[in-house]
């Protein structure tokens, strides 16, 4: 059997076929690469609205909620809302949670952080806190970037995560190391300050 023999026009058509799927190819590539950069850009420069549950310092045994907008850009018509529903009839601390709330937030802008106290354990080694605010609950945060995209987080908390953490009290509690300790302290205020 005899080699097939191509004509050189054949091999011209052949490569040109080649390199026009190639092209073609590399097009696809190219958008589809510039698309994820975008979306990476979006992600990395939109805002972030989270919630938490955390420990308030030096008040054992307190817990406060913070919601922060941790992105780098400012968040528009910021919503919360929590599942189970905390209204003001659940107590003292709980109603200011809910009037806070129960209205749509304007803007936050990067490193806004609002707080409110949340519960206090009681303090009997029973697992009460000192409202009935739900010690398991859902918070959703919906708002919107400087673009009008809106997004929408949940978090999922639990005050049982702070229930059994542990501290430490210094050991040098006599005169001469609390004084070490109150200059220790003012050295660090004064650097944190200096920052400024």
């Amino acid at each position: 059997m005899e080699p097939l023999a191509y004509s050189p026009e054949q091999f011209t058509a052949f490569w040109s076929a080649v390199t026009g799927i190639a092209a073609v190819v590399t097009g696809l590539v190219a958008i589809f690469t510039l698309l994820a950069l975008r979306s990476d850009s979006r992600d990395r420069t939109r805002p972030v609205v989270s919630a938490d549950l955390l420990p308030v310092t030096l008040s054992h045994g307190t817990s406060e909620l913070v919601i922060q907008n941790v992105g780098p850009s400012v968040a528009k018509e910021v919503q919360v809302t929590f599942d189970p529903n905390i209204t003001e009839d659940i107590g003292q601390m709980a109603a200011y949670i809910a009037r806070r709330y129960s209205k749509v937030i304007p803007t936050m802008g990067p490193g806004r952080r609002l707080t409110n106290v949340y519960g206090h354990w009681v303090g009997d080694s029973s697992d009460k806190l000192d409202e009935p605010v739900p010690k398991d609950l859902t918070v959703s945060i919906s708002y919107k970037d400087t673009h009008g995209r809106r997004y929408t987080d949940s978090y999922e908390l639990s005050v049982g995560t702070l229930r059994n953490q542990t501290t430490t009290s210094p050991s040098n509690t006599d005169d001469a190391g609390m004084k070490r300790r109150w200059v220790t302290a003012l050295e660090a205020i004064a650097r944190g300050i200096g920052r400024q």
